[in-house]
This record gives C-alpha cells, sequence and structure tokens, in this order.
C-alpha cells in the first residue's frame, strides 16, 4: 500500500480536486450529471477546509471538504482506482483529529458504496431528507 500524506490543500490544487470530484462520481454511476464546472465546483467549496491525500510522489489521490463552523464534512472523494487503499480512512482520521467530534456528513441514498464505507468507520444514521438526487442520509460519529 502506498504511503498517504494528507496536507492542507492550495489554490493550485483546485482543477485537480475539481477531477477527482467528476470522476468519483461518474464511477459511481448514479449521478447523471456528474460533470460540474470549475466556476460551480468554486462556489461548491467556498469557505471550506479542504485537506488533500496524497501519495509519496505528490499525487493527488483524494480530498476532504469540512465546513468547519458546523463540524460537517460536505465532501469526501477518492479517485476509483485509489479506492481500497485506506486513502478515505485517513482523510476522516484528519477530520477527527482536526476538529474532534461530533462530526457529520450527508450521503446521497443512491451512493450504496459511501454508506458502507461510513457505517464501516462508525457513522450512525440520525435522519434523511431530500435533495437534488433523491433521499439522502445524515450521518453522525460521536
Amino acid at each position: 500500500m502506498p504511503e498517504i500524506i494528507i496536507r492542507i490543500a492550495s489554490d493550485d490544487d483546485t482543477a485537480e480536486l475539481l477531477d477527482i470530484f467528476n470522476n468519483s462520481r461518474l464511477a459511481l454511476g448514479c449521478y447523471p450529471d456528474a460533470s460540474m464546472s470549475m466556476a460551480d465546483f468554486s462556489v461548491l467549496i467556498a469557505e471550506e477546509e479542504i485537506y488533500v491525500a496524497t501519495d509519496n510522489n505528490g499525487e493527488i489521490m483524494g480530498f476532504a471538504g469540512i465546513w468547519v463552523p458546523d463540524n460537517f464534512i460536505h465532501h469526501l472523494y477518492v479517485l476509483p482506482d485509489k479506492q481500497g487503499q485506506g486513502t478515505g480512512t485517513k482523510l476522516l482520521n484528519k477530520c477527527v483529529e482536526t476538529y474532534g467530534l461530533p462530526l457529520t456528513l450527508k450521503c446521497d441514498q443512491i451512493n450504496v458504496a459511501g454508506h458502507s464505507f461510513y457505517e464501516h468507520y462508525g457513522f450512525k444514521a440520525i435522519s434523511t431528507g431530500e435533495g437534488d438526487y433523491g433521499t439522502w442520509v445524515e450521518y453522525a460519529i460521536s
């Protein structure tokens, strides 16, 4: 398994983060409009603290975006070919280490792999609602 390094994102990372966001959603096969523009993505992550996971060659493998006022994980995406290598877990561990508990997040119900990942980590479903892609589940860990 490659070494995974977590660091704060820089503005220079934004284009690569957009690629990861789009490619991850496309690979899931459940998001019909999986390609977001740079302008829309920049608005989506504005004012979030973003952490990137890189390998020891500096390649970005995934990222997490945190809305700090609410300890809310707004984004957690890992490149499809880098999943299953501990990248998502390292990003979650960084969130816990940096922001403490409780942490919350929402996961679209159609993202079955996401639910499995978060539940395996210890998140518990606390509510549901309706969004752009149907029902979402809110999770918390404390």
